[in-house]
């Protein structure tokens, strides 16, 4: 049987009712017309904010091979993000059966990413968790799934920062530090609500009814289901950790030849606390947030604000870069679901 994507519409059959107004245009050239402009916003959206000549210039002090390995790092990101996502389904009882191949979700991711450069990144989450809902025991789960992945991927921030800090213990202060403190409450919090806790209630049903009667959160925690396999949440936490090393990378190597003061080990403190503080986005893409993260703590380092800024940049030059790739992908797909 031919596995068609989320958004395939079946041909109409001659025995089937006819189909509504809505979903003729749909499917014809008002529809295809409608949905090309939609899957452009994301691009038109980014090119509002990039500023092109800034990041060519500052590309240029980095160097092109700065550059270029610094994408491909990111590119290989994206496979432990794969294999983080496919843990976690796996743990929540994804259908084996029915489960996406590596080449296909790594499609998703890309897709994903795309559609991340809308105001927020749940746009992208929730495109992706769309996309695998048929192979969870229910829609939901896969809304779960992506939901504990950021959670896994919180704690391995939080794990690798506080490696960094015991290997490199000397290093910035002040603001630095105070993001790492409030980065490691709110993982505790998160990491224990979603990822512990379930596991508890489930071998004690009673913790879970006097969890529902705690304030505003409590029916919501109690709600959030046990991962039906221990080992798939370990390997996602290891794969995140392996994920938030080479964003760590990433950066050094576009920052570096900008700055003497950006050593590695500064990069290994910096930029984890960078990452915290942009996790939950306060502009649309993470615009100027993310600048002033960057200009900011590493301005606690000794880092010239010129240069945190110059590599802030080139880092939004790599979200548009891993964005184009995933918008390839989408066009190739609704080129390849044409008639």
């Amino acid at each position: 049987m031919t596995e068609h994507p989320p958004w395939y519409v079946p041909a109409v059959s001659a025995r089937s009712a006819p189909d509504p107004t809505w979903r003729l245009l749909w499917r014809r050239w008002p529809g295809r017309v409608t949905r090309l402009a939609l899957g452009l916003l994301p691009l038109l959206w980014l090119f509002r904010w990039i500023r092109p000549h800034e990041v060519a210039a500052n590309a240029r002090r980095a160097g092109m091979i700065a550059m270029t390995s610094a994408f491909a790092i990111q590119m290989v990101s994206q496979l432990f993000v794969v294999e983080r996502w496919r843990s976690l389904l796996v743990a929540y009882g994804a259908d084996r059966a029915r489960l996406p191949n590596r080449s296909t979700l790594l499609r998703h991711v890309f897709v994903g990413l795309y559609y991340a450069v809308l105001p927020t990144g749940v746009v992208g989450d929730a495109l992706r968790a769309r996309r695998v809902s048929d192979c969870l025991p229910s829609p939901s789960s896969a809304y779960v799934v992506v939901f504990v992945e950021r959670v896994a991927a919180l704690a391995a921030l939080l794990l690798v920062a506080a490696v960094t800090a015991w290997l490199v213990p000397s290093g910035p202060d002040g603001a630095v530090l105070y993001a790492l403190n409030v980065g490691l409450v709110l993982a505790l919090v998160l990491a224990s609500a979603s990822l512990v806790l379930p596991q508890f209630t489930r071998q004690y049903p009673r913790v879970g009814t006097l969890l529902e009667r705690v304030p505003i959160v409590g029916s919501a925690l109690a709600r959030i289901p046990a991962a039906q396999s221990l080992g798939g949440l370990a390997r996602a936490v290891a794969f995140s950790v392996a994920t938030q090393v080479l964003v760590i990378v990433s950066v050094a190597m576009l920052i570096a030849p900008l700055d003497a003061a950006a050593t590695p080990a500064v990069c290994a403190r910096v930029v984890p606390a960078i990452v915290l503080v942009t996790t939950v986005p306060l502009t649309p893409g993470g615009v100027g947030q993310r600048e002033v993260a960057f200009v900011e703590l590493f301005r606690a380092a000794g880092v010239v604000p010129a240069s945190a800024l110059a590599a802030s940049l080139l880092t939004f030059g790599l979200v548009v870069g891993l964005a184009l790739v995933g918008g390839v992908v989408l066009l190739v797909e609704r080129v390849s679901q044409k008639p």
